[in-house]
């Protein structure tokens, strides 16, 4: 079908936009910021964690529980390093936190390192608890990341992953029934398969979570038997990172290739 091949140039394209001008679509910095609840001494605690390496920064924190008063808000990094906390926001179920270093020698915030979790605690917290909305500021207190453009970084990616279908699909669409074995899908699943981790055990949970992510249950590609749901958004971004990538370069070599037939 010849109207696939606009549809292909225009799906590359959008693949390798991430700035307009000098707008870029997606600000920030990606630290993989995510959250869980645990139970520590008997009460709820909430772990929060980051991908990639150390980061000196501070954390802003909205976080939702079911006690009527205000508790006494504790943090600390798994390493043993204690946090300052700051209620700067304080109404029923709510409070905004910030979360910066206990010495004043570090102006700019404290070290986050890569592997350390921060965990969030207070008394008596035993019910509910959820982090509703986060922010990460780095030197000069300039915003790093924050949940909004995570939500959109996400969307983004999705919307990329469907341009990579349609761009797949028009450079490979079937004219007969010699070539359908070569589709998209197929394609997609080639690319996975190629992806690699530093050794067997990860390679096998980074595309688990590809092929569950494109072609399974999005909801569930997280959830693997033995590997802590942490890891396995670790693994997550490091897998997303090696797709994306290898399929970039693929859809390019796939519209030099057409354009070499045109």
């Amino acid at each position: 079908m010849q109207i696939l091949k606009p549809v292909c140039i225009a799906a590359s394209i959008l693949l390798g936009v991430d700035k307009i001008g000098v707008f870029p679509i997606v600000g920030g910095h990606d630290t993989g910021f995510h959250w869980s609840v645990i139970s520590e001494r008997g009460a709820e605690a909430v772990t929060i964690g980051h991908v990639g390496g150390n980061l000196t920064c501070w954390v802003r924190v909205n976080v939702r529980t079911d006690l009527q008063r205000g508790p006494l808000w504790r943090a600390r990094l798994s390493n043993g390093d204690i946090l300052d906390v700051e209620t700067i926001h304080d109404h029923e179920h709510e409070w905004r936190l910030n979360l910066t270093a206990a010495s004043e020698k570090h102006p700019d915030g404290f070290v986050w390192p890569s592997g350390v979790d921060i965990i969030l605690y207070a008394d008596g917290l035993n019910g509910p608890v959820s982090i509703d909305d986060w922010e990460v500021f780095g030197k000069a207190d300039r915003e790093c990341d924050r949940a909004s453009t995570a939500r959109w970084r996400d969307a983004w990616f999705y919307i990329s992953l469907a341009s990579l279908v349609l761009a797949l699909t028009g450079a490979f669409w079937p004219q007969n029934a010699d070539n359908r074995q070569i589709n998209a899908r197929s394609c997609a699943r080639r690319v996975i398969n190629s992806v690699k981790g530093k050794d067997p055990a990860e390679t096998r949970i980074m595309r688990h979570i590809l092929k569950q992510v494109i072609f399974g249950d999005r909801e569930r590609a997280l959830q693997i038997p033995g590997v802590p749901k942490n890891k396995a958004l670790q693994k997550w971004f490091q897998a997303r990172r090696q797709f994306r990538s290898r399929m970039a370069r693929l859809i390019k070599d796939l519209q030099d290739v057409t354009d070499r037939a045109a």
